[in-house]
């Protein structure tokens, strides 16, 4: 795969995203994805203008491997940030990701990591509608990263504690 593949099917997946859950902070600048070693991960610009994903050295060799590390990333472009962000955030991605690769692929991948999957599943504990669920925590907040324990609790009233205090925290990927 090269660059301006990767560069198409990252606006495709956007644009399937805003769909779903409402449109992308247009604070930044999208960039192309690169592909380097070290990827999957947000980069920015110095001056925090752009951001782009930079996809691992197997995501250009292998079609499936690029949908799969680039549909969880999109969700990520919905509202940068640096650093970690929570549960409710790599939940909503890895959803996304879980649902698109095979879409787009023909090939499904498991998610391996152990906090994502337990992201996705308190996601789950939402309701059986992920993307509405995230469309209404943006809506209220500006962006899934941002959202508080009282957020979720005055849109998810009947949520166990347990799994909303789990969903803001910050899920460090293992």
């Amino acid at each position: 795969m090269n660059t301006n593949q990767a560069w198409i099917l990252q606006q495709d997946l956007i644009g399937v995203a805003e769909e779903l859950m409402g449109p992308r902070s247009l604070a930044f600048r999208l960039r192309a994805p690169t592909f380097q070693d070290g990827g999957p991960r947000l980069r920015f610009s110095p001056d925090l203008s752009e951001v782009w994903v930079e996809l691992s050295r197997n995501a250009a060799g292998y079609w499936p491997t690029l949908v799969f590390e680039l549909a969880h990333e999109t969700i990520h472009l919905l509202d940068p940030v640096i650093g970690y962000t929570n549960f409710l955030e790599e939940g909503v991605a890895t959803h996304f990701q879980f649902l698109i690769t095979p879409k787009i692929s023909g090939v499904e991948i498991p998610v391996t990591l152990e906090s994502y999957r337990a992201a996705q599943s308190l996601v789950l504990e939402l309701g059986s509608r992920p993307f509405e669920v995230a469309r209404l925590v943006r809506a209220r907040c500006g962006a899934l990263g941002r959202a508080s324990a009282e957020d979720l609790w005055s849109l998810f009233p009947f949520a166990d504690s347990g799994v909303i205090e789990s969903l803001v925290s910050t899920c460090i990927p293992r």
